[in-house]
């Protein structure tokens, strides 16, 4: 399964966390319900971004300027213009005369850039996209001199498409015509959930949210496991949505992968402690055909010598006037040739799990399984070594000592000669070996369920 469906499932049970929560946020939901039918909006507003690193001090005042047309049909757009206010600081960052060169850049200037949802197409101004590469010291690609277009731009069609309202109101509202049948799947699902990362709270007619990093973390973390958890209840309702918004149909194992990256993210203590600094605090009013967005959002690092603060002020009206369309002079790139195609899981990952518990991420290659061998050997309870100069990988564990060598067939086992039938071999830097030779000598019975790719091991008694 490719990355970009795992990482949608994730946002799409983040965002329906929020709906089984207090009575408030239900409320805030509805409110938010009423803005995502608008059809065509306006956004005016400021933004000032303030980032300090070690000790040196960057202004960025911004005026943001947002038309989106279509917005609940099968075709919206978004135009956006930013404007740089009394930009202050670049040259206290940047080297030499860059900073400089960037401040007068900025300073005052104006930026437009489109983006296409229904086909995933973005536009960015050529001569801001060029004057910016040239203050930042960076070569203009060969291929770019000639662009005789206004645009530069990005065709991202292979990418999921996302709600577009949602996007604009910062809620978990789809904007479709089905907005009651979501909220009533976002009440199946954790109407019986409930977590602080998620309350929002109402004084007079304004809304107020606020969290910090960690809360948000562990409340996103808490909904997923539970999202996963009722899973099997649910699908029946939940799957055709997902496949709708994502273009492919959504199986158990898709699911299964939700739980592979929240395992990972469970053991990672260094984000964990990166995004305690952070902290949202927001307040939206609703009006009859407009409501207003005010916040900040600000990031403290733990070593102190990194901070970042974003205050916003923005107002979204209702404007059936507006009428936006895609600039006819642009040239595109495809969005490959700037970042690869490396963002994707292969078709054939695989999961392991020990008595039922994830433990390592694997895949399949002519029938066999390779798994991440450190996770693996780690997981069983092993140690594990790797000679790089030999090239050699050692699990051991109960007195047997598996001795493996990258891109070779034979194998020592308590110093004996046996034979496989796949290589060990390193991916993108990682160590995979053969699941199966490792686990059953270990004593470990392997079962392979080949609908979810999932590699079940049990201890033998």
């Amino acid at each position: 399964m490719k990355k970009k469906i795992a990482s949608f499932l994730l946002v799409f049970v983040a965002l329906l966390t929020f709906s089984g929560c207090s009575p408030t946020t239900k409320a805030y939901l509805e409110d938010s319900k009423k803005v995502n039918q608008w059809n065509n909006v306006s956004i005016n507003g400021d933004m000032n971004v303030q980032l300090t690193m070690e000790g040196k001090t960057v202004n960025l005042p911004l005026n943001i300027k947002l038309d989106g047309s279509d917005l609940t049909k099968d075709a919206p757009m978004l135009a956006y213009q930013v404007t740089f206010g009394e930009v202050k600081g670049l040259e206290a960052l940047a080297p030499g005369e860059e900073g400089k060169k960037l401040n007068n850049l900025l300073r005052g200037k104006s930026v437009q850039y489109y983006l296409d949802l229904k086909n995933m197409k973005f536009a960015y101004n050529k001569n801001f996209l060029l004057d910016m590469m040239k203050a930042t010291g960076g070569e203009v690609p060969s291929e770019f001199a000639g662009i005789k277009e206004e645009y530069i731009g990005i065709d991202m069609g292979d990418l999921p498409q996302v709600s577009t309202q949602a996007f604009l109101t910062g809620t978990a509202m789809a904007n479709t015509a089905n907005s009651d049948e979501i909220l009533k799947i976002f009440e199946k699902t954790f109407s019986d959930f409930d977590h602080k990362a998620f309350n929002i709270t109402k004084e007079d007619d304004t809304y107020h949210y606020e969290v910090g990093g960690l809360d948000l973390y562990n409340g996103l973390m808490a909904g997923a496991k539970h999202f996963v958890a009722k899973w099997p209840s649910i699908k029946g309702d939940v799957a055709p949505l997902l496949t709708a918004m994502v273009g492919k149909s959504i199986t158990d194992q898709d699911i299964r992968k939700i739980q592979t990256a929240l395992a990972e993210l469970e053991k990672n203590d260094e984000l964990k402690q990166l995004i305690t600094g952070a902290k949202l605090s927001q307040d939206v009013r609703f009006g009859t055909s407009s409501y207003t967005t005010k916040g900040k959002l600000s990031y403290n690092a733990p070593d102190g010598q990194f901070a970042l603060s974003l205050a916003y002020d923005l107002t979204t009206k209702k404007d059936d006037s507006i009428k936006v369309t895609m600039p006819k002079s642009v040239y595109y790139i495809d969005y490959t040739e700037l970042f690869g195609d490396d963002v994707y899981y292969d078709d054939n990952t695989a999961i392991v799990e020990v008595d039922g518990e994830f433990v390592a991420e694997g895949y399949v290659e002519n029938g066999r399984t390779l798994v991440r061998y450190r996770d693996f050997a780690e997981a069983i309870g092993a140690e594990v070594n790797y000679d790089a100069k030999r090239k050699q990988v050692k699990v051991s564990k109960d007195k047997q000592t598996i001795t493996l060598t990258l891109g070779s067939k034979k194998v020592l086992v308590n110093n004996k000669v046996k034979q496989l039938d796949v290589v060990p071999v390193v991916k993108e830097g990682v160590t995979y070996v053969p699941l199966r030779f490792v686990a059953e000598t270990y004593g470990y019975k392997v079962s392979w369920d080949n609908d979810l790719y999932i590699a079940s091991l049990s201890k033998v008694a």
